[in-house]
């Protein structure tokens, strides 16, 4: 039973990448910027996981529209009510506010296999090195934020912070603002250099 379970887990990344093209129908006219990411972005063979980095709109949270909120939050909804996707405890919300929702896709959609969705919202200026580092792999990522003094990526007298690189400019540690424009030039400034994600493997 063990065994079968295993083969369960994940689908092959031509499944993975139609899914991710029908779901971004779906999402991208609530959001300005909307990017796979994760291992379908690195075009691994089995894909475990579906993960969407975006910068949304807003739209009105209630009839009055006193209150707002993101746009992607209420497509989602809708998937979920037309049964494409299975509401999830929403992993990370408490920890991270209400930037990150996790599904599972409806394995009418997967089989064999099982896939699961992720939607991360960040801030126009967080999604360079958003994007990067939630395209992976984990240990390119930790290398991604990890100063060139400790086996990183990171040049020193830099340091990245919620997805924004600051340059430290003082002996007590004082930062200021480092904005990247994009995913590229965040990497050409780190010592490994742009690396196309099908070659983040690791």
């Amino acid at each position: 039973m063990a065994k079968e379970r295993r083969k369960l887990v994940g689908v092959e990344f031509e499944v993975a990448r139609r899914v991710a093209r029908d779901l971004s129908e779906r999402l991208e006219d609530a959001c300005d910027v909307l990017q796979v990411a994760g291992e379908v972005r690195r075009e691994r063979s089995v894909c475990k996981r579906l993960l969407f980095v975006a910068v949304p709109r807003q739209v009105p949270a209630d009839l009055v529209g006193e209150r707002l909120q993101p746009a992607p939050w209420p497509v989602l909804s809708s998937l979920v009510t037309e049964g494409i996707l299975l509401a999830q405890p929403w992993r990370g919300k408490r920890l991270r506010g209400d930037k990150v929702r996790t599904y599972a896709i409806n394995r009418t959609f997967t089989q064999p296999g099982v896939l699961d969705l992720e939607v991360d919202l960040v801030e126009e200026d967080q999604f360079p090195i958003a994007l990067a580092l939630k395209t992976g792999g984990d240990m390119f990522s930790v290398a991604l934020v990890t100063s060139q003094l400790r086996q990183g990526y990171l040049p020193p007298g830099y340091v990245c912070r919620n997805h924004r690189l600051y340059r430290v400019v003082d002996e007590d540690g004082e930062k200021v603002p480092h904005p990247v424009s994009s995913e590229r030039e965040f990497l050409e400034l780190c010592s490994c250099g742009w690396i196309d994600p099908v070659f983040r493997t690791f």
